[in-house]
C-alpha cells in the first residue's frame, strides 16, 4: 500500500494539543486588566496619531479611567449584566470606555461607526440610512434600545439617527465618560458570563450578536500566545479597528493577558501611510502585527526601497495574515520587497479564525517558512479532491497553507450531510472548542442553525493535507472584502432596489483570482431591457454608495439563465463555480466597460460664477487621477457625483488623499474624501485651503 493511498483514507479531522492554564492566569477580563497594572506598571498602550506623535497610557493608568467610565455608565441608568454600544476608535478615550463596560460588569457591543469621516452639512438634507446606519438602529433594538458611546463626531447626525429610530437616543462620548469620579467597587464576574458581543456579519435586517464569554477570551488569547510562542516582552501593533475580532482579540486583548505592550494606529492612519506601521514595529520592536491579505498588498505597493534602510523589521516573530483569503503571492512578493529589513520568512503567518471563534482557530507554526498547496485544477473541479499538482502541469491553482489547529480546538471536513469527509476532499469546515461561542444574542434559532452535534458550521470550505488546513471559498452567502463581512441577501436587496432588474434575479458573490491575489467581487444579474447598460452603471453605483461595496466583475443573464435546485433556490455556488471555469466569458461586463459615473459628463456640468480658474483646473486634476483609478477617460466622471458612487472604494480614496499630500507638501486628513466627497467639493476646498503657487505647482505635476 503506497503512502499517498493511506493518505487518501486518513480522516479529515484535526485536534490542537489541550489548552492547560497557568494556575495563577485569571479567569476573567477584570482580573486581567489588574493582572497587567499590578504586574507590568509600566507597560501599557501606545496611540499613534497621524502624524506619527505618541501618547503612552500605562496599564494602571487605563484601570483608573476605566474606573471613571464605569461610574459614569452607572450614572445613565445601566447596571451590570446590561449591554451597551460602542461604535470606537483606536484611540485611549475608547479603550477606556471599553474596559468601563466590562468593570462594571455590562456588555459591550462592537459596531463599527456608520459616519466614519462624514459631514453632517453634506448629508443633513438627504437620506444617509446606509446599511451601517441601519444595522446599528437594528442592534440598539436588538439590545433593548440602550446607550451608544460614540465619537464626538458622531453626535451631529442625532437627528438622522433618532429618525431612522423612531424615537431619542441615548448618545454619550467617551470622553464625557471620563468626567465621573472613579468607582471603588465592580461586581465579581464569572468565567462563563457574556464578555462582550461581535457584531462582524454586516447584516441589515437581522444583525446577530456573536456571544463571547470571558471563558471565550482566556482560551483564545492562551492558545494564541502558547502557539505562537508570545509573552510579556513581545509587544504587539494594531491597526485594525478595534470593532474587529482582529483588531480587539488579537492585538489588544491578547498582550493585556501576556502584560506586553501594544501599540495602535486608527486604520485610516495605516491606510493613508502604511510605512508608518512599519516604523512604529520598527521604533517599538514589535513582534505581532499583520491584518487582512490587502495590506500587505498596500504596503508592499506603497512603501519605497528607499525606506527600507532606516528599518529593523527582526523583531517580528508573527506577521498574521487573516480576515479575508490569503493570498501566498501576495505574501511572497510582501517578503520579497522588505527581506533588507531583516523580516525573518518564518514570521509570514497565514492563519485562520472567525469572530465565533474568538479570533484565531488555525495558524502556521512561527518556526516554518511559508507554505502552499499546489493543487490540480482540472481533478478539483472534476471530483472536489485536492490531490498535488504534477511539477510541469500549467493546470495548477494555489491554496495557502494555514498551518495547524491551535490547543483547545477541534476542526473537521464535512459533506452536505455532515458525514466526515477524507483529507484532500474539499468539504464544509466545522469546528469546536473553548473559545467557540455559545451562540447567538437572542436568536436562537439562529444558534440551532450555527451547530451540529457540537459542532459550529463555519460557513467555509476547504480541506485538510497530513493534518494543515486550506480554505478554499464560501459555503454561505456571506462575502468577505478586504476583512469586513457583507451578506449577500442585504447586498442583493440594494440590487433589487433599482429600476429595471427582474425580482428575484439578482445574484452577488465571489470569486478567487490568483492573479490579483484577492477575492473578486461578481454581480449576476437579469435586467429589463437586457441590453440597458444604464441600469448596469445604476446597479454598481447603488452598491458602492450604499454598501461601500466596489463590484469587480458583472454577469448580465436571462432571468432562465439562473442555475436553480429542485425547490427552486438559486445556486450561489454553481454560479461561482461556472465563473472560474469560464463559462461565462464573452458575457462579463466590469465596471470601466460601462464608464461608471458618467450620468453626466463634465463638460456639460453647469458652471458657477463662483468656479475660479484655479478651481476647474483642480477639478481636471482630480478628474484626471480618478480616471486612473478606475480605468476610464476623464470625460466619463460626473464633478458633482460623490467619488464612492463612480466607484472609487475607501482604500482609493485614501491613496489620492495621499497622492494630494504628496505633492502639495503638507498634511491632508486622511478622511478629506469622505468630507469632500466630488470632484467639485474638493476642489472648491483645496482653493480655499491653499494658496494660488502651491495649486499652480499642483496643477503643473500633472
Amino acid at each position: 500500500m503506497s503512502q499517498h493511498d493511506t493518505a487518501v483514507r486518513r480522516k479529515a479531522i484535526s485536534s490542537g494539543p489541550p489548552l492547560i492554564f497557568a494556575a495563577d492566569a485569571p479567569t476573567t477580563l477584570p482580573e486581567m486588566l489588574c493582572r497587567a497594572a499590578e504586574r507590568a506598571p509600566r507597560r501599557g498602550l501606545v496611540f499613534v496619531d497621524d502624524d506619527g506623535g505618541e501618547q503612552f497610557v500605562a496599564y494602571a493608568e487605563l484601570v483608573e479611567r476605566a474606573r471613571r467610565c464605569a461610574a459614569s455608565l452607572h450614572r445613565l441608568g445601566l447596571q451590570a449584566g446590561d449591554p451597551v454600544i460602542l461604535t470606537p476608535r483606536n484611540t485611549s478615550s475608547f479603550v477606556a470606555a471599553f474596559w468601563g463596560a466590562v468593570l462594571a460588569g455590562m456588555i459591550p457591543a462592537l459596531l463599527p461607526n456608520p459616519f466614519a469621516g462624514r459631514t453632517a452639512a453634506l448629508d443633513a438634507s438627504s437620506d444617509a440610512a446606509t446599511m451601517e446606519v441601519a444595522r446599528l438602529i437594528g442592534v440598539w433594538h436588538q439590545l433593548g434600545r440602550t446607550a451608544m458611546v460614540v465619537p464626538d463626531a458622531t453626535l451631529a447626525f442625532r437627528a438622522l439617527l433618532e429618525r431612522q429610530a423612531g424615537t431619542p437616543l441615548t448618545l454619550v462620548t467617551p470622553e464625557s465618560l471620563m468626567n465621573a469620579l472613579p468607582d471603588s467597587s465592580w461586581p465579581q464576574a464569572d468565567a462563563g458570563d457574556t464578555a462582550l458581543l461581535l457584531y462582524s456579519s454586516g447584516s441589515t435586517s437581522a444583525p446577530k450578536g456573536i456571544i463571547i464569554s470571558h471563558r471565550n477570551v482566556m482560551a483564545d488569547v492562551e492558545a494564541t500566545s502558547r502557539h505562537n510562542a508570545l509573552g510579556e516582552n513581545d509587544p504587539t501593533l494594531c491597526w485594525a479597528p478595534t470593532y474587529h475580532v482582529i483588531g480587539l482579540l488579537c492585538f489588544h486583548l491578547l498582550p493585556v493577558y501576556t502584560t506586553a505592550n501594544q501599540v495602535f494606529l486608527e486604520p485610516y492612519s495605516f491606510l493613508k501611510r502604511p510605512e508608518l506601521w512599519l516604523e512604529k514595529v520598527h521604533r517599538h520592536r514589535v513582534a505581532f502585527t499583520g491584518g487582512p491579505n490587502f495590506a500587505f498588498a498596500l504596503a508592499q505597493v506603497r512603501v519605497s526601497q528607499s525606506r527600507l534602510a532606516e528599518w529593523d523589521l527582526s523583531c517580528v516573530k508573527v506577521l498574521l495574515n487573516g480576515g479575508e483569503v490569503v493570498s501566498v503571492a501576495v505574501l511572497q512578493e510582501f517578503y520579497e520587497h522588505f527581506r533588507t529589513t531583516g523580516l525573518r520568512r518564518e514570521a509570514l503567518a497565514p492563519a485562520y479564525g472567525m469572530s465565533e471563534a474568538t479570533a484565531g482557530i488555525a495558524y502556521a507554526r512561527p518556526t516554518e517558512p511559508l507554505r502552499s498547496f499546489r493543487i490540480d485544477r482540472h481533478r478539483l473541479a472534476a471530483t472536489g479532491r485536492a490531490e498535488p499538482a504534477d511539477e510541469s502541469s500549467n493546470q495548477v491553482v494555489e491554496f495557502a497553507n494555514l498551518g495547524y489547529v491551535l490547543p483547545g480546538f477541534s476542526l473537521r471536513i464535512v459533506d452536505d450531510q455532515d458525514r466526515l469527509l477524507d483529507e484532500r476532499q474539499v468539504g464544509h469546515i466545522q469546528i469546536r472548542g473553548q473559545a467557540v461561542t455559545s451562540g447567538y444574542w437572542s436568536d436562537q434559532a439562529a444558534t440551532q442553525r450555527a451547530f451540529c452535534d457540537g459542532w459550529l458550521r463555519t460557513g467555509d470550505l476547504g480541506f485538510l493535507g497530513d493534518g494543515q488546513l486550506a480554505v478554499v471559498g464560501r459555503s454561505n452567502d456571506v462575502i468577505i472584502v478586504r476583512g469586513h463581512n457583507h451578506h449577500a441577501h442585504d447586498l442583493e436587496q440594494v440590487i433589487q432596489s433599482v429600476p429595471g432588474v427582474v425580482p428575484g434575479r439578482a445574484v452577488v458573490t465571489c470569486a478567487h483570482d490568483p492573479t490579483l491575489g484577492r477575492e473578486l467581487v461578481l454581480v449576476f444579474v437579469a435586467i429589463q431591457p437586457p441590453d440597458n447598460r444604464e441600469t448596469l452603471r445604476l446597479i454598481l453605483a447603488a452598491l458602492s454608495s450604499r454598501a461601500g461595496v466596489a463590484v469587480d466583475r458583472v454577469v448580465p443573464l436571462e432571468a432562465d439563465d439562473f442555475p436553480r435546485t429542485a425547490t427552486g433556490k438559486i445556486q450561489r455556488r454553481r454560479l461561482r463555480e461556472l465563473f472560474e471555469s469560464g463559462a461565462f466569458v464573452g458575457r462579463i461586463v466590469q465596471p470601466s466597460d460601462l464608464g461608471i459615473g458618467s450620468i453626466m459628463p463634465a463638460d456639460k456640468q453647469p458652471r458657477g460664477p463662483g468656479d475660479s480658474l484655479i478651481e476647474l483646473q483642480i477639478e481636471d486634476f482630480l478628474g484626471q487621477r480618478l480616471a486612473e483609478l478606475l480605468s476610464t477617460a476623464p470625460e466619463n466622471l460626473d464633478v458633482h457625483t460623490s467619488v464612492m458612487e463612480l466607484g472609487v472604494s475607501s482604500i482609493e480614496a485614501v491613496e489620492l488623499v495621499r497622492h494630494l499630500e504628496d505633492r502639495l507638501g503638507e498634511p491632508i486628513e486622511a478622511t478629506l474624501l469622505f468630507e469632500y466627497p466630488t470632484i467639485a467639493a474638493l476642489a472648491r476646498f483645496l482653493t480655499r485651503r491653499f494658496s494660488a503657487d502651491v495649486l499652480q505647482r499642483l496643477v503643473n505635476s500633472a
